[in-house]
């Protein structure tokens, strides 16, 4: 991360949904961006979130094993 660039926080919220046999039925994980600081004409620009798709990940690991 560059010296004059903002970072944004982030945390994980987890949802699941429990059959009536008490087993789980779907485990979903969302990965939430929050504590927005910047400013339009302050830091709009140069504010960083690490944020990747999970096919661009299987996409480099397909290449990266060729």
């Amino acid at each position: 991360l560059f010296f004059d660039h903002c970072l944004i926080t982030c945390c994980w919220i987890f949802k699941f949904r429990i059959k009536s046999n008490g087993q789980i039925d779907q485990f979903k994980a969302h990965l939430i961006a929050y504590n927005f600081n910047e400013v339009f004409s302050l830091n709009f620009i140069k504010t960083f979130a690490l944020v990747v798709c999970i096919q661009l990940v299987f996409l480099i690991l397909a290449i990266i094993t060729k």
